[in-house]
């Protein structure tokens, strides 16, 4: 299998993962600093789904540390939240991605700001154009937190914990 670049790097790395909606993959968790990002290529049928979480699990928990982001896919748009541990904060673009083709997603946050980014902004809509079809940002400045401060891995197109258990994760 190392013979197929599309999957393997020239050090045999893997590059690739496809889950098909019945796995996914924990990866180092995320470093607490005031400016990060985090990019991904993604290809999806399906509407819904996670693709990305970092924070709380059943098996993690630690006492007053709260903070996690998350990417789902609802109704077939992103969806991102993020928790610096003073609450949730909201981002979402209009751009349908349950497409079956190839998309690129940034994340970035900083002590300010947290952006996510889809397509480098060139992402197109049959629907009227819309200010949050690709690109959206908002401050944090108001936030009491500014540093994501995750205690565990990075649960890669999907979570090991089954989404019914966020609730128990959240609080």
């Amino acid at each position: 299998p190392a013979n197929n670049p599309e999957t393997f790097g020239p050090n045999c790395e893997r590059l690739a993962a496809s889950f098909n909606g019945q796995g996914w993959s924990w990866q180092p968790g995320l470093q607490a600093c005031g400016n990060s990002h985090l990019s991904l290529l993604f290809n999806t049928q399906s509407d819904a789904g996670t693709l990305l979480y970092t924070g709380p699990s059943p098996l993690n928990i630690v006492r007053n540390v709260s903070d996690f982001l998350a990417v789902e896919l609802v109704k077939g748009k992103l969806k991102m939240y993020i928790n610096y541990g003073s609450g949730t904060r909201i981002l979402a673009l209009d751009q349908r991605v349950d497409d079956g083709k190839d998309h690129f997603l940034m994340l970035r946050w900083t002590n300010d700001t947290v952006q996510m980014e889809l397509d480098s902004k060139t992402c197109s809509n049959e629907v009227a154009q819309s200010h949050n079809q690709c690109f959206v940002q908002i401050t944090t400045h108001d936030m009491a937190h500014h540093y994501l401060n995750t205690n565990g891995p990075l649960h890669v197109g999907g979570v090991s914990f089954g989404a019914d258990r966020f609730a128990d994760v959240a609080s």
